[in-house]
């Protein structure tokens, strides 16, 4: 049974490093998007709270607690939902583009070395 010699030139070296990296990157993106969905779970959990409270409910900014309006409430808890369902779009995208990038240096990788190369271990 004879061995094939598969030849690592610097293109490929660069290829298995930049696919390191996108994998790399496109874990801390799948956190981060699951710490955003719990906020935004948080967030709508708080709205359905301040809808069935009898009091209003206290605010609460840094380490202060602020006793605001209801509309005042209502609107700061939109906007913050508004700003996690931006940031929430965003590093969708992100981790749209890494994923496109890593499946194409994947297939390239693959389809060079075969099964001699492990990449997502």
């Amino acid at each position: 049974m004879g061995s094939v010699y598969y030849e690592v030139n610097v293109e490929d070296q660069e290829k298995i490093v930049n696919f390191s990296l996108l994998y790399n990157r496109k874990l801390r993106l799948q956190q981060k998007l699951e710490l955003l969905k719990q906020e935004q779970t948080y967030l709508s959990d708080a709205q359905e709270e301040c809808m069935i409270a009898l009091e209003t409910p206290l605010f609460k900014i840094g380490d202060c607690f602020l006793k605001l309006e209801d509309t005042q409430l209502e609107e700061e808890l939109n906007k913050r939902k508004d700003l996690l369902e931006a940031q929430l779009n965003k590093l969708t995208d992100e981790l749209q583009q890494t994923e496109t990038e890593s499946n194409a240096l994947k297939s390239y990788l693959y389809s060079k070395f075969g099964n001699r190369i492990n990449l997502e271990a």
